[in-house]
Formats: C-alpha cells, sequence, structure tokens
C-alpha cells in the first residue's frame, strides 16, 4: 500500500533531518579523528615538504613552539591568514607524533602575554579594517617563539605563503650539532660601511656571523669560520688578501661581492675601485671588468618624479634584470633562483683556464648586451641614454655576459715567493715621521718567511661583479633570496636550498611593447627632437607598436583557440560516452 500525501510529507522531513544530522555529525568526527588534504597550487606551498617531516621526524627532544596570535582579528585578511597559519602549525604537531608542543597567547587580552612578546622582540602590525561606515585600527599579532634544549628562536612576523620556511630554518638552527660560523668582511677590512647592515641582519638570523676586522696585522682568519662573505672589497692590504686566500687553502668557502666602480647618481660621478684582491683573482683565472654591463633587453627601470606623465618611468640599463633561463640551473648555488633578481651596475667577470679549477658562469645578462666604461654608469640623461642605446644597437656585436662566476678545485696561491708582511700601524706612523724630518731609514720588509699553502685542498668560491644589488634600497626580496642561496650552498645547507623553492614567486607578465623597444633601441621616453633624427624615432616608435600589437594579438588567438580545442574535445568525449550507454527499460515498459 502506497503511503498518503501526508506520509511522503513526514518521510521527506526525517530524511532531511536524517541527512542533516549525517552532514553535521560526520563533519565533526571528520575534523577531529580525519584529515584529507589534497595541495592543488602551481607551487605546492601548502602541503608539508619532505624535508619538514624529515627535520620533525629526526627531533631528539621535545619542540616547544609558542605562538602570539591576536584572538579577534577585524581584519578580514589578517583573520584568513590567521586561521591558515594555526591549520598549518597543527599539521606539523600532527606530522611530529608527540615531538612538538604548541601553545597560543593572547597579547591583547594577556598583558603578561604582551610583555612576554615585547621581551622576545615580537612586535604587532597596526591594520586597519572597515566597520560599517567608520575605519577599525587593530594591533595584530602575529609571531612565533620556537624553544629546544634550551635555545630559542623568534619569528616576528609570519604570514602563511612563507610559514614553513621560516618555522624550518628556525627549527634548522635550534637542531645542529655545530653552529655554522660566517666570517663577514666589508670595504677596506676595518669596520664601518652600514649600507650592508640587512645583510647582516639575513646571515644573522641563520648562522653564526663573526665580523672580519684588522686581518692586516697578521691575525689568520679563526677555525671556526667556515664561510667568509667580503662584501665591496676596497683597497684590501696584501696581508688581507693573504689571510682570504689561505682560509681557501684549508677548504674554507668564500663569496665576494665586487664593485669597480662606485656611482653617484645625484654628483654624476663614478670613482674607480681598487680591490686588493687583483692578484689573488688572477690567481684563480679571474678578473673583474673594469667596465659595466649595459643590459638594452632586459633591465630595472627608475622612477621619476614631477616630470610628466611619460616620464614617470626610464628603463635603466645599468640595472640588468634576469629571468629564470638567466641561472645555472645545474648549479645548487643558483637551481632555485627566483626571477626578476636586479644588479645594479654589474661588471663582466670574466675567467681563464687554470690547472686543477673548474669555472661555472652562474648569472650573465641578456643576448642584447654590451660592456661600456665604468664612467657611463653616472649618465641619468634620457636623451643621452637613448642615443647611446640606438649607437650600440646599430653597431651590433651584443652578447651575452657572465656576471657572477663559481670556482671549484685545488686553488694557486699567488703568495709562493713569500707572505706579505703584516702591516705595524705604528711602525708605520714613524716611518712616515722619519720620513718627514729627512732621516735615513731602512726599507721595511715586505715578506715574511711563513710558510704558505697552495693547492692543498679542494673549495669552492664564488665571485659576483656586483656589491650594490645586497646593499641598501637595492637588497629587494628577490635578491635576498639569491644571497642566501648562495650562501647556503657554500654553507653545505642543502635542506635550507630545498625550502627556499617552496617559495612563491611572481608570475611575470610579458610587456610586448617595452621588449619591442628595447629590441630597437628606444630606451624610455626621449627629448623633443626634430628633422630627420625625430622622424627616425617615430619610425622606430612605430615599427615597435606594430610588433608588439602583433604579438599580443596571436597571444590572445592562441589563448582562445585553446579553449576552443579544449572545449570541442570535452563535447566529442561526451558524446562517445553517450553513445556507449544501454538504456534498460522497465518491466511493462516499452523500449525508450
Amino acid at each position: 500500500m502506497r503511503p498518503g500525501r501526508a506520509g511522503w510529507r513526514v518521510d521527506a522531513w526525517i530524511t532531511v533531518l536524517l541527512c542533516a544530522g549525517i552532514l553535521v555529525f560526520g563533519n565533526r568526527i571528520a575534523r577531529e579523528h580525519l584529515r584529507l588534504e589534497l595541495d592543488l597550487s602551481e607551487d605546492r606551498l601548502f602541503a608539508p615538504s619532505e624535508v619538514g617531516l624529515r627535520m620533525l621526524g629526526g627531533l631528539e627532544d621535545v619542540l616547544q613552539v609558542r605562538a602570539f596570535f591576536t584572538g579577534d582579528v577585524k581584519s578580514g585578511a589578517a583573520q584568513i591568514a590567521k586561521r591558515r597559519l594555526i591549520d598549518q602549525l597543527e599539521e606539523l604537531v600532527e606530522a611530529s607524533q608527540g615531538g612538538m608542543e604548541l601553545d597560543y597567547a593572547d597579547p591583547n587580552e594577556s598583558s603578561e602575554a604582551r610583555a612576554e612578546a615585547t621581551a622576545l622582540g615580537i612586535a604587532p602590525s597596526p591594520l586597519r579594517s572597515a566597520r560599517g561606515t567608520s575605519i577599525v585600527t587593530q594591533d595584530v599579532w602575529l609571531g612565533l617563539v620556537l624553544r629546544y634544549r634550551g635555545r630559542e628562536v623568534v619569528r616576528p612576523w609570519i604570514l602563511p605563503q612563507t610559514f614553513e620556511y621560516l618555522f624550518l630554518t628556525a627549527l634548522r638552527k635550534l637542531t645542529r650539532e655545530r653552529e655554522v660560523t660566517i666570517g663577514f668582511l666589508v670595504g677596506d677590512g676595518r669596520g664601518g660601511e652600514d649600507v650592508f647592515r640587512e645583510l647582516r641582519g639575513l646571515l644573522s638570523g641563520q648562522y653564526a656571523l663573526r665580523e672580519l676586522l684588522d686581518l692586516e696585522s697578521g691575525e689568520a682568519i679563526p677555525e671556526e669560520v667556515s664561510v667568509v662573505v667580503v662584501a665591496r672589497p676596497t683597497e684590501l692590504h696584501q696581508r688581507v688578501a693573504f689571510a682570504l686566500d689561505q682560509f681557501v687553502q684549508r677548504g674554507g668557502r668564500a663569496l665576494f661581492l665586487v664593485d669597480r666602480v662606485q656611482v653617484d647618481l645625484a654628483s654624476g660621478t663614478a670613482a674607480p675601485i681598487r680591490t686588493g684582491l687583483e692578484s689573488l683573482f688572477a690567481a684563480w683565472g679571474v678578473t673583474v671588468s673594469d667596465e659595466l654591463c649595459w643590459d638594452q633587453e632586459r633591465c630595472a627601470t627608475i622612477r621619476l618624479a614631477g616630470t610628466g606623465e611619460r616620464m614617470l618611468q626610464l628603463p635603466f640599463p645599468f640595472f640588468p634584470t634576469f629571468a629564470s633561463d638567466q641561472f645555472e640551473r645545474e648549479m645548487p648555488a643558483t637551481a632555485t633562483a627566483p626571477g626578476d633578481v636586479s644588479f645594479f651596475w654589474a661588471h663582466p667577470v670574466e675567467d681563464a683556464e687554470v690547472a686543477g679549477l673548474a669555472h661555472t658562469r652562474l648569472v650573465w645578462s641578456s643576448a642584447l648586451s654590451w660592456r661600456v666604461p665604468g664612467v657611463e654608469g653616472s649618465r641619468f640623461d634620457p636623451s643621452w641614454l637613448s642615443a647611446r642605446a640606438t649607437e650600440l644597437v646599430g653597431g651590433g656585436g651584443g652578447d651575452s655576459l657572465p656576471l657572477a662566476v663559481a670556482i671549484s678545485g685545488r686553488f694557486p696561491s699567488p703568495f709562493l715567493g713569500g707572505a706579505p708582511a703584516p702591516f705595524d700601524e705604528i711602525e708605520a706612523a714613524l716611518r712616515e715621521d722619519r720620513a718627514r724630518r729627512g732621516v735615513e731609514q731602512r726599507d721595511a720588509p715586505t715578506t715574511t718567511q711563513e710558510p704558505v699553502s697552495s693547492a692543498a685542498t679542494e673549495s669552492q668560491v664564488l665571485i659576483v661583479g656586483d656589491a650594490d644589488w645586497s646593499s641598501g634600497n637595492y637588497f629587494k626580496e628577490e635578491n635576498k633570496l639569491l644571497f642566501l642561496n648562495l650562501v647556503d650552498w657554500l654553507a653545505l645547507e642543502d635542506d635550507l636550498l630545498a625550502l627556499r623553492s617552496r617559495l612563491p614567486t611572481e608570475r611575470r607578465i610579458d610587456d610586448f611593447l617595452e621588449q619591442e623597444r628595447a629590441a630597437l633601441g628606444l630606451v624610455g621616453p626621449r627629448a623633443d627632437l626634430a628633422g630627420e633624427e625625430a622622424q627616425a624615432i617615430a619610425a622606430l616608435e612605430s615599427e615597435a607598436d606594430g610588433k608588439a600589437a602583433r604579438r599580443r594579438r596571436l597571444a590572445m588567438l592562441g589563448a582562445t583557440g585553446a579553449s576552443l580545442l579544449g572545449t570541442l574535445l570535452l563535447g566529442v568525449l561526451w558524446r562517445l560516452l553517450l553513445a556507449r550507454v544501454t538504456v534498460v527499460p522497465r518491466p511493462g515498459e516499452g523500449a525508450a
């Protein structure tokens, strides 16, 4: 007997209530006892990495993590970020299988938590959000402190996109059996050079940092130092060059950031720099040119203010910018280098064959590049830049220029004739005084009888023909990642290199017009021209516009055609699937 209308209604309501109950309680049970996740992001940024799982699985003691998070976040974007951070932290707790303890504190609700966070160097970020017709500003805390075996590392501000990298690099620093020490030498080796302050901070965040001062007095680089970073060496005493040479001889690894010209755009000057390492580099088969790289195709822009709408940005060929195909991907140091790294007044790094050494170029400019005198790097006149670009492109001969080189093997020493004598400041002052008074004196010894090692142990050295890219306002995020890659490779930290490859990267949009203008030698805006020169420039502009328009049309047609083709294929597959379906009639019914 079939149920009546009232029975159908009761059955329907019972079915709805049962389905709702199953959904609610099933979701709760799944949330507490079942974790099924699939990371479909292109960079796979939101799933724990193999490196992370291995590091957490290798914990020999309990890792204590305290998260200083604002409880009631007003900002919608910050609220989403906080929720994702909590999920990521809980994923790591689960992956640690009891090796990690996590607790939360809200500095906005607890004065004790606020005092603790402040003492650790964690500070809130004031975020604004709309509430009806008013704007509310709230101090939002998103900081962590990790503690392991009496040591601690603080991450003052974290976001979901970079959480895993920041968390696991902190964990790596806590769990190292032996702390890696990086030696840092700047300028003339006597201190100063505040423009590298942020670089120092990056190094000290992951390694123990030791300033190398007064090596010219005869001191050797300390034994605990395994990697040396030399930033913008300037008039270094030969005793410093000797200390660096013997450091490499014992297996130490080094990164040299070299400038041969100091450019000041404000004053329009370009002063040459003598590094003091010329003989050392020559023995290793490397010369850092005193010329500059002019990259016509791929370069950063300089913003101009108050000069009209067309003059807001000027492509500056002395600021080469690198795409992913301008790094040596077979070398771990640059295998995961991000795109859009920029150098500033970079110098070509030339190499020659030396027995026992292998040279590998790491970074190079575009194929539309030239060597130009260093003094030209201070020229910032749009008309001159345009005329110079036309001259270079018209003359041909453009080629990729190596701007960073890796050297591996056994390094010959240029000091086999004797170690340079240490610099004695007091004796130098006395000799200068005696010379001023005309007192006769013997020549000071220039070498010592110290033993000199040569080609003793295999090692690695990286030489970059630019120091500006890692200093001051030029040290942008992509440059920081490349710098850390280079240091981590030298420090033999393969896990950190693997982690950094998972950081999000920008998706660069090709500017067809800029590319075509650069290929024709049209650098940025030009001053008012007249006569034949103006007609020639206008013709080139028209040619660039036409080529860019054709490339845009082809790109759009390609995307549209691919979409239509995909839709057509899906339709065909669906028709084929339907054609294979057999309809079985119910009893008492005819064939459909």
